[in-house]
């Protein structure tokens, strides 16, 4: 077909990420050649993974209490859901900083261990956790 794109042509940034998503776990199950060390940070990049996605589910459900909050006709209404938005934000928080203490030991610890293969991957998928 002369005129049709092939999928990577023709892959948007996010199509692109789904891809790359799609190695990473197909990488982290084929556990067969994988040392000890790459096993366990499959299992923090799967963990770090999962909590960046509940961040982002709560970024969204602080904007909706936000948008409550500033709606609220009466003082109490206003000061319950001001109360159920600061609890989120501040578990939001919590989850953010200890997302970033486990990136840069991550970091840290990779750093230690330069030189091999399997160390390189380890720092190059870090690196794109980190962004």
């Amino acid at each position: 077909m002369a005129g049709s794109k092939s999928k990577a042509q023709s892959a948007s940034p996010n199509d692109e990420q789904d891809l790359n998503e799609i190695d990473l776990e197909a990488a982290s199950e084929d556990s067969g050649n994988q040392s000890t060390v790459t096993k366990a940070f499959f299992k923090q990049v799967k963990e770090l993974k999962r909590d960046m996605e509940t961040i982002r589910r709560n970024i969204d459900e602080i904007e909706k209490k936000h948008d409550v909050a500033l709606k609220a006709a009466s003082k109490s209404t206003s000061s319950k859901a001001e109360e159920t938005l600061n609890k989120l934000m501040s578990t939001t928080w919590s989850l953010l900083q200890s997302i970033k203490d486990r990136l840069t030991k991550m970091k840290e610890d990779e750093k230690a261990n330069k030189g091999d293969s399997e160390a390189r991957m380890r720092i190059s998928l870090q690196s794109t956790l980190t962004r």
